[in-house]
């Protein structure tokens, strides 16, 4: 396969195929969930090193392990670079230690076009990107199906209109039988953990009540953080558009519950849309 963006060579989960296969099953293995019979449209899930959010993001992909679908959406922020209101891979597909994902071009490039011609949103599309809110999540992905397609896309400007855009887009592109969507997010940073506890709950709470405007109001008044808080409200959106009714928290931890330091803790919380 030509033109794959390859996989970033920091340590966010294990380079040795075997041992991040072993060690995502250990996760998926010690996140036990009641299976639902309802159909789960979309998930939300933490995207640090795999050492210190693997274990709360296994809730979430153990929710969907039961599903088949063929093409999985994910949403993330886009930390790094700038210039548009949505950043997108040029390439055709993404590589991890596990093996190349195929992205579904022509998918994507008609949920890009919507976006610019129905909403004015801005594209950028850049190579070999140093984003790994995308990248952590498709090893677990890997790990539950055996077949599937990829739509990756980063938020830059991670609004209310932006997000509302695109969580239209996708519920009237995706089909409702064979797709899943993922927001890639963390939520607060480097606060102390009572504080961040507290920050967290904002937004928690704010997601279990399937309201993605009141998710972003929460960032604005600055009671809580999310640093893919327009993916969050996107997915949300999006899942209430193709049938969701209600989301439901599956675990929530810190990174100081994984390291013992709690002085500055960046929190994480896995969901389900249905």
């Amino acid at each position: 396969m030509k033109d794959i963006r390859p996989y970033l060579e920091q340590r966010w989960y294990p380079k040795d195929p075997a041992e991040l296969s072993h060690s995502i099953e250990s996760y998926l293995k010690n996140a036990e969930i009641e299976h639902k019979e309802s159909k789960i449209y979309g998930v939300i899930v933490p995207h640090a090193g795999h050492i210190y959010s693997g274990q709360v993001a296994a809730y979430a992909f153990n929710s969907i392990r039961h599903l088949k679908p063929k093409t999985v959406v994910v949403v993330s922020p886009s930390h790094f670079i700038g210039g548009a209101d949505i950043i997108v891979s040029p390439h055709t597909a993404y590589s991890t230690p596990l093996g190349n994902i195929e992205i579904e071009t022509l998918t994507l490039e008609e949920i890009l076009k919507r976006l610019y011609k129905d909403f004015g949103i801005t594209i950028l599309k850049y190579p070999e990107d140093p984003e790994h809110s995308i990248e952590v999540e498709l090893p677990f992905l890997q790990q539950i199906y055996e077949d599937f397609k990829l739509v990756p896309i980063m938020i830059r400007a991670q609004n209310e209109k932006v997000s509302k855009a695109l969580g239209y887009v996708l519920s009237e592109i995706l089909q409702l039988e064979d797709s899943l969507l993922i927001a890639s997010s963390d939520l607060s940073h480097y606060y102390n953990q009572e504080i961040a506890n507290k920050m967290d709950k904002e937004i928690i709470d704010r997601i279990e009540s399937f309201d993605p405007e009141s998710v972003l109001d929460a960032e604005q008044k600055g009671i809580g953080q999310a640093c893919g808080i327009g993916a969050i409200a996107a997915v949300m959106w999006a899942s209430k558009g193709i049938g969701a009714k209600k989301a439901e928290i599956l675990n929530y931890a810190t990174s100081g519950d994984v390291s013992g330091d709690y002085s500055g803790v960046v929190g994480y919380v896995s969901a389900a849309l249905y």
